[in-house]
């Protein structure tokens, strides 16, 4: 990811609201204070065949049961949901949301090729 940096390891509070809103309060590397801010999933995620995958978007228009975890020694955030496949049936569905996903200035950046405009 170039200069990003995994933004879980600079932030507090991570949490999902309204099932496509990544929350939390990031530190500002510059003056070290916490800046909350928040990331519409819907505008990099989306569902292809029943997996979350980067680049797409409104993922959240055809899931259930959205929901984040923090996993590992590292608090890793994982974005898990219900999603359907092409043939109709449910899936279920996790995605690495660091892998994509850092702090630049206390506010979430998704790399540039992953975003879409909604």
């Amino acid at each position: 990811m170039g200069n990003f940096c995994n933004f879980h390891e600079s932030a507090e509070n991570i949490r999902m609201e309204e099932s496509h809103i990544l929350s939390a309060d990031l530190r500002d590397p510059h003056d070290n204070k916490l800046n909350h801010t928040t990331l519409d999933l819907n505008h990099c995620i989306g569902n292809v065949n029943g997996k979350l995958k980067w680049g797409g978007k409104n993922f959240s228009m055809s899931a259930k049961n959205v929901h984040l975890t923090l996993e590992g020694p590292d608090s890793m955030p994982m974005l898990h949901a219900q999603l359907m496949n092409e043939k109709g049936m449910e899936t279920s569905a996790e995605l690495d949301l660091p892998e994509h996903i850092g702090n630049r200035d206390g506010n979430f950046l998704v790399e540039p090729k992953y975003m879409n405009d909604i």
